[in-house]
């Protein structure tokens, strides 16, 4: 029986995404800040996805209004709940 060692992803913390959103102002790019803090085991694709974020935005933790689910949709799942 072999063992093997699973690493659970949590969140990133806020203090984290505004240091990730400094070093990509920076121009670093993401496989340089993984490689820049191996001990923080952030993946590829979350730092890929950051580094977007304040590229198209300016901020990788400020939401803009209305980037969440539609109203629409939310009405229409109530709706079919009630339903049942």
């Amino acid at each position: 029986m072999a063992l093997v060692n699973v690493l659970i992803m949590g969140k990133l913390s806020n203090e984290d995404k505004m240091h990730i959103q400094i070093l990509c102002e920076q121009g670093f790019g993401a496989e340089t800040i993984r490689a820049s803090y191996p001990d923080k085991n952030w993946s590829l694709s979350t730092l890929q996805t950051i580094c977007r974020q304040v590229d198209e935005t300016g901020s990788a933790v400020t939401h803009h209004a209305g980037s969440g689910r539609l109203k629409s949709v939310l009405l229409q799942l109530v709706v079919i709940v009630d339903a049942v």
